[in-house]
Order: structure tokens, then C-alpha cells, then sequence
């Protein structure tokens, strides 16, 4: 068996993870933050100037989507590997897959590499390389695309400690120089890498060191650049371009209710891996407010857990122990910070990644020692269990990431995993109105406000959904009825109008917006909308005196000034047009969310200049 895993062992992970994931591999969708990460981020969509990722912490996302004060985040090595995949894939999710597989099947390999270096069996780290690929809360690091940020920098510190633990077994300082520059680059990639420090100063003091007494003693000058990086990053990060702490944070929580709340995260996230169900793209995770729950008391439970685990192991010199532990817990450190300074998006399956090596250890090093200590029957039940526990985990990847295949699909799993869960529930309903599935949308998004009746964005898309999905036979009834007790209601005579253009009962509407600007001239709409019924009559003066009454009232009534251009340009005044086109131009903001409609214009106002230039009739777009 060493022989093989000697040979074959590495080639044999990457297999397994291809069959895995194979799959994803097919998936197009892109999800949930990937929308401004990659889609709409316009910096990402350019290999020009690379530096500039750099220098510009804005590249991160994009700066349309930026709605409440967002940190961008300072990651501009993830940033230019998205540019990469950009450019070989542009918004094709296949592609960028297939490199966020590349990168965890990489971890998988430079995990048994570590492990070998830190002195385990070549079997014993081979155990560690399968279980962080078939473990399936690793499928978020493949699937997700946005979460690549923890997995290439959960490889990049792999690959920094390995090169640190080559230099210090008596390797060349060409090791020490290579550790250096990929723990740089693994800080470049995400912010959490800068635990790196920490977790070569445990490997250091657990590791038996073989050399002279000055290369033990004064080892914490091999540590001081490493610091020295990180600590140089954070000052980057604070003083230069701005606070880490500014992602989604609505309120600051302080005191007893963060600790408990981080002690939660950590026992999650171990509970995740011992028992990897449910899965879910949103795991709900509140602020504690006491220490006497059920959840609470299994989180101390395990936190004692692990306190003892490094204590037997410092006792028993078992490094691995020791290391397992202390690699789990410091590298998952930046996300129990998080109760501190945020209220929301706690807990994510991904965050863990890094953390998880020392889990892997732990539990290749437990199932090997388990074998090693049994015999006949009892060994053979040890294999059996394994290989069971291989094979269900490998069916729950698979299973897991076809929840992935769409833009609705892991939103529509997350609710059928939590029905309560009020964020999964507006996300489906989002998901869902990109689709123009409106009636489904509306459903998840009642859904959510029986969950919370005063959420604002929620009372926004409902609202929304009902102007577009209205029954106008009932507004038409209701709005006849208020006229009947109110002749001089406006409002109704108006909101009539717009019923009656919508089933078709042009005459009718016309007299409706009619009378309505007749009790009150001075809403833009009825002229806007009066306007477009005599337009499409072809009755063009008309038309054109009713748009100039709108946008009298409203001068930023982009609906009226567009209308307005196309009626010129069926009277012949294409120079009137024209103008309206450039004010268009004016009025619009030159944002991703507008690009179509710029584009529109602009194509229009080429074809009339083209026209006028020529002498050639034109119609509008």
C-alpha cells in the first residue's frame, strides 16, 4: 500500500476529484455575489494595465452594485485570476470552474505534502489528501465561483508552510525565500491568509527539530518577515485603503453575545464536517443572545474538546495533534472576528476551507491509528467503515452539487432545506425575477414577508410585482366605484387610464387621462401616456404637444423625451430629434444597469446622423 501511495497517490486524488466534480464541469450559472464580482465588474472584463488590481481596491466588484457602502475588499490577486478566466471564458461559469477545481484538487496535493513534512506516514497523508476531496462541504469551493478567494488562498498558505517546513528540515534557503512569496501571494488572495505567522509558530514549536542548538533557539527569527508581512498587509489595508470591517455591517455587536456567537460558528462548522447535513448555500446563523441553549452548550462542549486535544498532544508530543487542532481553529479565527463587526452572512460552508486541512489531518490520522490498533475482525470493520463513509460522502458531492446547476437551483435547495430562513427566501425571489418568473417570485417573496412583515426591500418587490402582474378588471371595478362617489378624484381617473391601456381600450383610456389632466394638469404621466397612445394613432402633433406637457412638468422623464424623438423623427424634424437623443444621453447614467439602453440610443442617434448626413429616411430603433 505505501508503495502505491508512494507512486500513484497524488495522480489517484486528482483522479477521484475529476469523477467528483466532473459534473460542475458543465454548469454555466453564476451565483450570488458573482454577479458583481464577476458578471457586472467591468475591471475584471480587461487583462489592460494588470497593476491596476493592485492599486485600485474597486476592481474587487462592481461599483453599481456597491448599495450600502460595501468594503470592495482588497484581494487583487483573486481579482486578476478572475480577469484571466475572463478573457479565456468570458461570463461562461464553465470555465471558471474548471480552474476553482484545478485549485482544490492543487490543495488536495499540497496537503499531502504537508502532512509528509510534518512527519506523517505517506499513507496517513494520503488518507488526509482524499478526505479534503470527497468530503462534501467542499463542494461550495468548486461550484461557487466567488468562494475560489478561500480556496487559492487556503493553497497558497499549503504551499508556504510546506516550502517553510522544506527549509527548516535542512532544505535550501530557497525554500524559505519561495515560503516568503507565496504567503505574500496567499494575503494578496484573501485577508485570512495573514494567520499564516501563527500557523508556522505552532509548527515550530511542535515540530522535533534536528540541527543546532542557534537554529532552535533563535527560530523566531526564521518567523519575524513573516509578521512582518502580514502585519505590513493589515496596515495596507487599514490605513491605505480602508477598514476590513466595512463589508455588510448594519450594527456592531460587542461583548458576551460575539464570543458566544463565534464559539457557535466553530462548532458548526466542526459539526458540518462530522455530520455534513444539511448543505446549503445559506446557512442562518443569529447573534447569541444566552449561553444556556442546546446549541451553546454543544459549542462549549466541543471548544473544551479542542482545548484537550492540544493538551494531550503537547503531553503525548504527538505534533499532529497538536497542529490538526491549532490549524483548524487559528485558520477559521477571521470568521469567529466576524460576530464583532457584522449581524449577517455569519456562516458560509466555503469560509472554512482552509481551516479544514487540520480537520483532514485529524481524521486521516484517527481512522489510520483506529486500523493500526485493531485486529482481524475489528480491522476489517475499521476498512468496511471507511469505506462507507468514502462512498457516502462521494454520493453527497455529487447530490450537493446538482443543487448548483442553475441561477434558482441553490436557492431553491436552501429553502427546501430552511423554509424559515427569511434570506434564502427573498435570494429565490430575486433569482427567480432575473428569470422573469414573476408569479413564482411573488410567491417566495410572500413567503418571506410572513416572515417578516416590515422589511423594507421585501414591501419594495412586492409592490413592484403587483404594478406588473395587477388584475386590472379590479382596478378598473374599484377606481369606477371611487369616481362614482368622486367625480374630481384625478388619481382615479388616472389610475383608470392606465388600466384601460392595459387590457387595450384605447378610447377609453384616452378619455380617462383626459379628464384626469383636465382636474390636474401638472402629472407628467397622464401626458406621457396620452402622448403614447396618440403615437402609435399616428396622430403625431397631437403626440408631440402632449410629450412637451410632460416634460414640462418632469424635464427628467426619460420615457417622454424618447417618445418625443420618435414622433419628430415621423414628422420629418430629424434636427429636433437629434437634440432629444443627446439630452437622452445626458439624463442617463453611464452605470452597467444602463449600458442597453445607452447602446440604444447611441445606435439610433448614429443611424438618424447617418441619415441626415445621406439624406436617407430613418426609423427609430
Amino acid at each position: 500500500m505505501n508503495t502505491f501511495v508512494t507512486k500513484w497517490g497524488k495522480f489517484a486524488v486528482v483522479v477521484m476529484g475529476i469523477v467528483l466534480y466532473a459534473p460542475s464541469l458543465t454548469f454555466t450559472a453564476f451565483h450570488f455575489d458573482d454577479k458583481e464580482v464577476i458578471v457586472e465588474n467591468a475591471a475584471i472584463h480587461t487583462l489592460r494595465h494588470p497593476e491596476r488590481f493592485f492599486f485600485d481596491p474597486s476592481t474587487g466588484r462592481a461599483t453599481e452594485g456597491d448599495l450600502h457602502g460595501q468594503d470592495h475588499g482588497y484581494r487583487p490577486l483573486l481579482a486578476l485570476s478572475f480577469a484571466l478566466d475572463y478573457a479565456w471564458s468570458g461570463a461562461d461559469g464553465r470555465g471558471y470552474r474548471t480552474v476553482n477545481l484545478a485549485v482544490h484538487l492543487a490543495t488536495a496535493v499540497l496537503t499531502i505534502g504537508l502532512c509528509q513534512a510534518l512527519g506523517l506516514s505517506a499513507l496517513a497523508a494520503w488518507l488526509a489528501g482524499v478526505v479534503m476531496v470527497v468530503h462534501p462541504v467542499h463542494v461550495q469551493i468548486v461550484d461557487y465561483i466567488s468562494s475560489r478567494s478561500s480556496g487559492l488562498s487556503a493553497a497558497l498558505v499549503v504551499a508556504a508552510a510546506w516550502a517553510y517546513l522544506s527549509f527548516r528540515r535542512g532544505g535550501a534557503w530557497r525554500y524559505y525565500i519561495l515560503a516568503l512569496t507565496v504567503g505574500a501571494a496567499a494575503i494578496l488572495t484573501k485577508e485570512s491568509a495573514v494567520v499564516l505567522p501563527v500557523l508556522l509558530a505552532v509548527i515550530e514549536w511542535t515540530a522535533p527539530w534536528r540541527g543546532d542548538s542557534l537554529s532552535t533557539r533563535h527560530r523566531w527569527r526564521y518567523l519575524l518577515p513573516f509578521v512582518v508581512l502580514s502585519g505590513a498587509f493589515v496596515w495596507l489595508r487599514v490605513v491605505v485603503f480602508g477598514s476590513i470591517f466595512q463589508e455588510v455591517a448594519v450594527e456592531r455587536s460587542v461583548g458576551l453575545a460575539g464570543v458566544f456567537t463565534a464559539l457557535r460558528i466553530l462548532a458548526a462548522h466542526v459539526l458540518l464536517w462530522v455530520y455534513p447535513s444539511p448543505l446549503t448555500v445559506d446557512h442562518p446563523m443569529p447573534l447569541v443572545e444566552h449561553a444556556w441553549s442546546g446549541p451553546m452548550l454543544v459549542a462549549f462542549a466541543i471548544a473544551a474538546a479542542g482545548v484537550g486535544l492540544v493538551l494531550y498532544g503537547v503531553r503525548s508530543r504527538s505534533s499532529v495533534l497538536v497542529v490538526g487542532t491549532t490549524w483548524f481553529i487559528v485558520s477559521l479565527a477571521p470568521s469567529l472576528v466576524l460576530p464583532f463587526v457584522v449581524t449577517r452572512s455569519l456562516f458560509f460552508e466555503h469560509r472554512a476551507y482552509g481551516a479544514d486541512i487540520g480537520l483532514a489531518m485529524l481524521t486521516a490520522v484517527g481512522g489510520l491509528t483506529l486500523y493500526e490498533r485493531a485486529n482481524g475482525f475489528a480491522r476489517r470493520l475499521v476498512v468496511g467503515l471507511g469505506i462507507v463513509v468514502a462512498v457516502t460522502w462521494s454520493v453527497l458531492v455529487v447530490r450537493y452539487e446538482a443543487t448548483w446547476k442553475t441561477h434558482v437551483s441553490p436557492w431553491t435547495h436552501a429553502v427546501r432545506i430552511a423554509p424559515d430562513n427569511i434570506s434564502s427566501q427573498i435570494r429565490l425571489g430575486g433569482a427567480l425575477l432575473d428569470e422573469g418568473r414573476n408569479d413564482e417570485a411573488m410567491e417566495a417573496f410572500l413567503r418571506a414577508r410572513e416572515l417578516n412583515p416590515f422589511n423594507k426591500d421585501l414591501l419594495s418587490y412586492v409592490d413592484s410585482l403587483r404594478h406588473e402582474r395587477k388584475d386590472w378588471l379590479r382596478v378598473i371595478v374599484d377606481n369606477q366605484a371611487i369616481i362614482r362617489r368622486d367625480p374630481k378624484n384625478e388619481a382615479a381617473h388616472f389610475n383608470l387610464g392606465v388600466a384601460f391601456q392595459k387590457i387595450g381600450a384605447m378610447d377609453r383610456a384616452k378619455t380617462s387621462y383626459q379628464e384626469a389632466i383636465a382636474l390636474w394638469p401638472g402629472r407628467a404621466q397622464a401626458h406621457s401616456n396620452l402622448g403614447v397612445i396618440f403615437l402609435a394613432e399616428n396622430r403625431l402633433e397631437v403626440a408631440i404637444d402632449h410629450f412637451y406637457q410632460s416634460l414640462r412638468v418632469d424635464p427628467s422623464s426619460v420615457n417622454a423625451r424618447y417618445n418625443l424623438a420618435t414622433a419628430y423623427i415621423r414628422v420629418g424634424e430629424k434636427d429636433k430629434a437629434r437634440q432629444q437623443y443627446i439630452d437622452l444621453l445626458r439624463l442617463i447614467p453611464e452605470t452597467s444597469a444602463n449600458a442597453d439602453a445607452r447602446t440604444e440610443i447611441q445606435e439610433s442617434l448614429s443611424a438618424l446622423d447617418h441619415s441626415l448626413r445621406h439624406g436617407q429616411p430613418h426609423s427609430p430603433q
